[in-house]
């Protein structure tokens, strides 16, 4: 899961500044969850970038929700 990209990013995938989280999922799962607290400004997005496994012949669909709330 990726924060909108900082001013720094040349390559966005590959930018580890910008990575909030990280869910790793085998082939036979069907879910996987991930909570992570994110402060984020008015405007910045939160993206996903999946990633095929090269052994993996078929691509399953990742269904992402995102849950936002303000604290303060």
């Amino acid at each position: 899961i990726k924060k909108q990209p900082c001013m720094s990013c040349i390559l966005p995938k590959q930018c580890n500044q910008c990575s909030v989280a990280e869910i790793l999922k085998s082939k036979t799962e069907i879910s996987a969850c991930a909570f992570v607290v994110v402060n984020m400004k008015a405007g910045e997005k939160l993206f996903v970038i999946c990633k095929k496994n090269d052994d993996d012949p078929v691509y399953n669909r990742v269904n992402v929700m995102f849950v936002c709330f303000r604290i303060g």
